[in-house]
């Protein structure tokens, strides 16, 4: 028996060295990962210690990690738990001010940097960190300006944890794009700084791609030809304005490189190598951001000697056979601070571009600015606000053919990971980008005759812009603003604060889970916290109505107990309707669950045809609190209305789209010992009040029926 224990013991402390070991070789390993700045790599062997809840340098590690790949929220637990167990070193308080605020809560951000501030004795530090403290000050007084536009990224259809940037439109073609990328399939592979293979501690290089809209989908993403794409960083600058010309970078460290002109056909001979671009762009000196605008004249940035500090903005022309010099764009748009990324309009006086000023709500964002012809001078760079910017880099802005829409590429908390490409809807078109010219009137103030004005656009050239409206999903938790859902609602918010007179109807659906007057009651009270969270951030109630539906209406087939994975995923939502949509300007796209057609609920077609347009229900309670009756149970048509400002809640049952159908109802619920109800009437779902009746005659004949009942 003594012999036993003593082998039960020994496999026992062997198992525990083994672990141990184990443990002690993932730790070297992320710590490894971490200093060779491979956030992710390093965060995913963190993850899986078993101890580091309990050691503050690898807490402090594992939030840094989290940090630089967009978790935000886990990056603040870290650091706190890491201070809480005795983490000294000041630069927590940094990171946890960095993290602060991309979370968009800047006066606690400004808190920490101060606390970082009282620990430094490094004056470059210190200039950096006040110039932050100022960007958070700026953000606290302009977050709820007025909003420019709304911006969604473009999904895990183009973007990666990887990093997305350059967005390019192609030329010819307004549903293609182009962009840059270090993700993992990379021509290149891993390499270093030296450009050497380095497959354990390299990062990707970046490779040029292209990606498409068809239908409403993105296409796959698919790689430039193996000549574009070479073991370097190849970084897409742009394309002539035929489309026929492409322009890219070729750079070992993502910094310096040469610059590169491809006629871009698909069909080459394995010989048909790209050529160097000669002109007054010097990549191998630094010079980035190279911008086409026509054949005879590019705009970049440059940090080269005679600017006004930082990279400035320049401007080159070819003439008489060759570039002349750059001219500095000059000091109303240039400052002793990184100004990047300049896009011209094709009128030649619209400019945009990025800068790290210090009217900025954090990193780079984007200002615009209008060389008036006039008077020779440019109007003073005005920042293009949030959500369009953000506390992190917003960097590549190019704005659409059509004027409406604008690409741009950010690393804020809304990316998968790294930069992702966005495309940003603008509230107004911009029209200097449906003029053409030639000559650029800050280069030469004679305009070219034959220059394309807003009068000779037709309607027909004119894009309407498009939302895609998702459900809000929900699971076993009932947590309804998760950082997903939020997304959504923040894309919603932007587009309701754009379209003034949109509404938007808020209908909560669930999986049957117990009486029937418990799945409406908490169906609609789901659809009031998202509706609240719209409220809290600016928007008007009364464009809010919620309704909820309970189980009644399933969208996928739910049979038995417990319900399948597939019908309690597509079944516990909330869908998003939008009224009043100016049909001239948008146009919206529901996104509802996809299933097989043996497995989609007829119920919910039913409601959903019923529902569009004039419909008629039979009021049987209205209340504050949870209804509970035995007419709720007896028919699976019933759905709860209201307002928000409201605090009754409008039970009703039955759904006809005829005045005559419902009275015919409403005499049989006599018969079946129910008392009989009031009809009342609903125009997308919204009860149509008295005084607007006379409103909607010509529009739904049917309510003359109703009105003289």
């Amino acid at each position: 028996m003594n012999r036993i224990r003593c082998f039960i013991l020994i496999a026992i402390f062997a198992f525990g060295t083994i672990h141990l070991q184990a443990q002690r070789k993932l730790r070297k390993q992320a710590n490894k990962y971490f200093e060779a700045s491979l956030y992710n790599e390093a965060l995913d062997l963190y993850n899986q210690l078993k101890k580091i809840d309990k050691n503050p340098d690898l807490l402090f590690r594992r939030g840094v990690s989290n940090l630089q790949t967009n978790h935000l929220e886990e990056a603040i637990r870290d650091f706190t738990f890491a201070k809480g167990l005795g983490y000294e070193d000041e630069e927590i308080y940094f990171h946890t001010g960095i993290a602060k605020m991309r979370m968009k809560d800047f006066a606690d951000a400004a808190e920490f940097f101060k606390d970082y501030l009282s620990f430094l004795d490094d004056s470059s530090k210190e200039e950096n960190v006040i110039i932050l403290l100022k960007q958070c000050q700026f953000a606290l007084n302009h977050r709820y300006d007025e909003q420019l536009g709304f911006v969604e990224n473009l999904g895990s259809g183009v973007n990666t944890i990887a990093s997305e940037t350059h967005p390019v439109q192609s030329p010819t073609s307004q549903k293609k794009y182009y962009f840059s990328s270090d993700r993992s399939m990379s021509e290149g592979g891993r390499r270093n700084k030296k450009g050497l293979k380095d497959e354990k501690y390299g990062m990707f290089s970046s490779d040029m791609y292209a990606v498409e809209l068809q239908d409403a989908n993105w296409t796959s993403v698919s790689a430039f030809h193996p000549i574009l794409n070479g073991p370097k960083n190849d970084l897409i600058q742009g394309f002539s304005p035929d489309g026929q010309v492409l322009f890219y970078v070729s750079s070992l460290d993502g910094e310096k490189g040469q610059i590169f002109a491809d006629t871009f056909d698909i069909e080459r001979s394995p010989d048909a190598f790209p050529s160097l671009f000669e002109s007054s762009f010097l990549s191998n000196l630094g010079d980035k951001d190279l911008f086409i605008f026509n054949k005879a004249t590019i705009l970049f940035s440059s940090n080269r000697a005679g600017g006004f500090g930082g990279y400035d903005l320049y401007i080159s022309e070819f003439k008489e056979g060759e570039w002349q010099q750059p001219v500095n764009l000059g000091p109303t748009i240039n400052s002793i601070f990184d100004e990047r990324c300049p896009y011209l309009t094709k009128s030649g006086e619209k400019l945009y571009f990025s800068s790290d000023r210090l009217e900025s709500f954090g990193g780079f964002d984007i200002y615009e600015t209008s060389f008036n012809s006039q008077n020779g001078k440019w109007t003073v760079p005005s920042n293009l606000k949030m959500p369009i910017n953000s506390p992190a880099d917003d960097l590549w802005f190019t704005v659409s053919a059509d004027g409406n829409s604008a690409l741009l590429s950010s690393n804020r908390e809304e990316s998968i990971g790294g930069y992702d490409i966005f495309l940003s809807y603008l509230k107004n078109q911009v029209t200097d980008q449906l003029k053409y010219t030639e000559s650029v009137s800050f280069l030469n103030t004679a305009a070219s005759s034959d220059s394309l004005t807003i009068s000779d656009v037709t309607d027909d050239e004119i894009v309407i812009r498009e939302y895609y409206s998702e459900p809000l999903y929900y699971g076993e938790d009932e947590i309804i603003l998760t950082p997903a859902n939020i997304g959504k609602l923040n894309r919603v918010k932007d587009l309701l604060l754009i379209f003034k007179d949109v509404k938007l109807v808020l209908t909560g659906h669930a999986v049957k889970d117990g009486l029937t007057e418990f799945d409406l009651y908490f169906s609609i009270k789901r659809a009031e916290k998202a509706a609240e969270y719209l409220v809290e951030n600016g928007i008007d109630a009364n464009r809010i109505h919620i309704r909820g539906a309970g189980a009644n209406f399933p969208h996928t087939v739910q049979t038995g107990y417990p319900v399948s994975s597939i019908a309690a995923k597509n079944n516990r939502r909330i869908d998003l309707n939008f009224l009043n949509v100016p049909i001239d300007k948008l146009n919206v796209f529901y996104a509802s669950p996809v299933v097989s057609d043996n497995l989609k609920d007829v119920s919910f077609s039913r409601f959903t045809q019923v529902d569009e347009g004039l419909s008629y229900r039979i009021k049987v309670a209205s209340t504050n609190q949870m209804y509970k009756d035995e007419i709720i149970r007896a028919y699976t048509t019933g759905i709860i209305s209201k307002s928000i400002e409201s605090d009754k809640y409008l039970y009703t049952i039955g759904l006809f789209d005829s005045f005559e159908d419902a009275n015919y109802f409403n005499e049989d619920l006599i018969s079946q010992g129910f008392q009989k109800g009031e009809i009342i009437p609903f125009d997308n779902g919204v009860e149509i009040n008295k005084s607007e009746i006379n409103q909607l005659l010509e529009k739904y004949p049917d309510l003359n029926v109703y009105k003289n009942k």
